[in-house]
């Protein structure tokens, strides 16, 4: 007679395999995800088409609210803010709070600097009521030793980025 093993088949994993995977994971993301965002053309580029996506929404802004908008960059180099013509901070397209970056707050852009801002002599872009960039000039972004110039062109505003890796294509709809 011959007896028959009725033990089950071990199917799937058990919560332990799982757990160490997610551990294994999670160290690899927690390793990966800094190294990818401390190169310079992942973070500079982003920076600069960030700043140039800002820059279309604060002309933009000047000619739907038909009144001067200007762009400030600050003097800490950190980031700028949106001013409207009495020189009060305009709030965020994009959520609560005024309209401005701080490269410091944004883990994305720690490290970013503005080297300079240099419009016709100002550190302030000016947006007629009519959405027409009343200065020329560029704003030079520095990280981990690298620098991307913004150049922004009068009277239409246009962005052109010197120095990406990918091209900058405004979309112009």
């Amino acid at each position: 007679m011959r007896i028959e093993d009725k033990t089950p088949a071990r199917a799937g994993f058990t919560l332990l395999e799982l757990l160490i995977v997610l551990v294994v994971l999670a160290l690899v993301a927690c390793l990966a995800i800094p190294a990818w965002f401390a190169r310079s053309e992942i973070t500079l580029d982003n920076a600069a088409k960030l700043l140039a996506r800002d820059l279309r929404e604060v002309q933009s802004i000047a000619a739907i609210k038909q009144e001067t908008v200007r762009i400030e960059f600050l003097g800490d180099r950190d980031g700028y803010r949106v001013l409207d013509s009495s020189g009060q901070p305009l709030p965020s397209p994009s959520g609560p709070g005024s309209f401005e970056r701080r490269y410091a707050r944004d883990a994305i852009f720690e490290g970013v600097e503005i080297g300079r801002a240099d419009f016709e002599g100002s550190p302030s872009l000016h947006f007629d009521e009519n959405g027409f960039a009343q200065q020329q000039g560029t704003v030079m972004l520095l990280f981990g030793g690298d620098a991307l110039i913004v150049h922004v062109a009068k009277p239409s505003g246009r962005v052109l980025i010197e120095g990406v890796v990918e091209a900058y294509l405004e979309d112009r709809r």
